[in-house]
């Protein structure tokens, strides 16, 4: 599985026969699957999901990952404060949950967290929503003078 969760699986194919490849079947925390290949340390595919692979010799097959981006979600208090984490960092497709607690900022009430400093027309989410990570993103507090 070559770094990966799952069984290892031994197919028999007759001399020159194929083998058709569906897809993953194990899975590794951080990567994406791209494959199949010869070498285990090696990011050459021979054989990608859903394609054939001609059998003419006793082969072994690993899988092959390529890394997940990491990218970091911040938090940008935006005037206010409070024990919320600055960054969270977390890979492609995972999602964060945005903080639980409340900041607070003397003077004002806490809306919520937003793509921009202001709510306008841009993305707003409360604190313990989930947030989709695909790139680096901030978030910011926004605030209305009570």
């Amino acid at each position: 599985m070559n770094g990966g969760t799952g069984t290892p699986r031994e197919y028999q194919v007759a001399y020159g026969g194929v083998r058709t490849h569906l897809s993953a079947e194990a899975t590794r925390e951080g990567y994406t699957y791209i494959g199949l290949g010869l070498d285990p340390n090696s990011q050459e595919v021979v054989c990608p999901p859903s394609n054939n692979y001609f059998v003419y010799d006793n082969t072994t097959l690993y899988a092959i990952w390529k890394p997940l981006p990491i990218y970091a979600v911040t938090l940008d208090l935006n005037g206010g404060n409070g024990a919320i984490p600055k960054s969270i960092k977390t890979y492609k497709g995972n999602k964060v949950q945005i903080a639980t607690e409340i900041p607070r900022r003397i003077g004002y009430k806490f809306l919520g967290w937003n793509s921009t400093p202001t709510l306008g027309y841009a993305t707003k989410y409360n604190f313990g929503d989930d947030y989709w990570v695909n790139n680096d993103a901030v978030l910011y507090a926004v605030w209305q003078k009570e």
